[in-house]
């Protein structure tokens, strides 16, 4: 590491220790940085998972053609915290058959949303924890599905969990449409292709060079024929479930 030209210049073993640190760093910064160069489609990973034996196919998506494994990063918008956890509550031991198999969509016709795009916005929190609230209040309710706003999320949460199109906390979404409502897509919609003003990726492919800000809070319909206040539709508790310590497998 050292070009040393007298002896007056020997360095000390604490800068050597200092140097040999800094390389280090260097060179996994290095290593991430070729990861990230990498490109998101690749034939080994589908051959990985052919040899694997798994129950499920991989295959090329265009929808992340050109893509690197950098560019996917954007979308991975869930963040790490230190913030306060959701109330838990202890979970109950389930006695009986367990079923083979369990599809939402025919064990609750109507109350399952669509598969969300979430265009050029690292938001997979928000849209998770949105879909899941439409979800749950379709299925408590017994009544027809109605989608709930992402973007009235994102734009207006301001709390300790959310970042908007920066990633964010699915607790911290919950937390909000218990303090604030969410008004519905109809009023407030996401994707621009649908009035919102989230890019989608039409035409293909969808370059991440291009993710946008998030938007701001407007506390106004898309819809004039509806008003944002009466629209705001909310949930009456949010908890988590504790984990068991043991799981018994047959």
């Amino acid at each position: 590491f050292y070009l040393i030209k007298s002896e007056n210049q020997v360095p000390n073993l604490k800068t050597i220790l200092s140097k040999m640190k800094l390389f280090v760093l260097l060179l996994i910064g290095c290593a991430f940085a070729s990861l990230d160069a990498a490109p998101a489609l690749s034939a080994d990973i589908i051959l990985t998972v052919a040899e694997s034996g798994a129950s499920w196919k991989a295959g090329l998506n265009d929808h992340f053609r050109g893509w690197t494994v950098g560019d996917v990063k954007h979308l991975c918008g869930v963040t790490k915290s230190d913030a306060p956890r959701l109330p838990t509550l202890p979970s109950r031991r389930y006695v009986g058959d367990i079923p083979t198999d369990f599809d939402t969509r025919t064990a609750f016709p109507g109350c399952i949303g669509p598969v969300i795009d979430q265009g050029k916005c690292g938001s997979c929190w928000a849209i998770s924890g949105v879909e899941s609230v439409s979800d749950r209040m379709a299925i408590e309710n017994n009544q027809t599905f109605v989608q709930l706003s992402t973007a009235d999320l994102i734009s207006c949460d301001d709390g300790w969990g959310s970042n908007g199109c920066e990633g964010g906390q699915p607790s911290d979404a919950w937390d909000f449409v218990k303090r604030h409502g969410l008004v519905t897509e109809k009023c407030r919609p996401y994707l621009t292709s649908e009035g919102g003003e989230i890019p989608s990726c039409d035409p293909e492919p969808c370059m991440p060079d291009t993710f946008v800000r998030t938007p701001s809070c407007k506390k106004e319909c898309v819809d004039s024929s509806i008003k944002y206040g009466n629209d705001k539709h909310y949930i009456k508790t949010v908890y988590s479930v504790e984990t068991p310590r043991t799981c018994n497998k047959s």
